[in-house]
């Protein structure tokens, strides 16, 4: 499961990478999201968006 994004109807959602948008139906476009996790320390998001 990724996180994907329609740019002309400003939505986003999870599902496969190769799903629709809900809104109009069109592909979307995937957002890249890095995860990193370092034992016996919490977990660091770090987002990055093209926009």
């Amino acid at each position: 499961m990724v996180r994907m994004r329609c740019t002309p109807c400003d939505v986003a959602w999870s599902g496969a990478a190769d799903s629709s948008c809900w809104v109009c139906d069109e592909p979307g476009t995937g957002l890249r999201t890095l995860v990193r996790f370092r034992e016996n320390e919490h977990l660091d998001l770090e987002l990055d968006f093209d926009y």
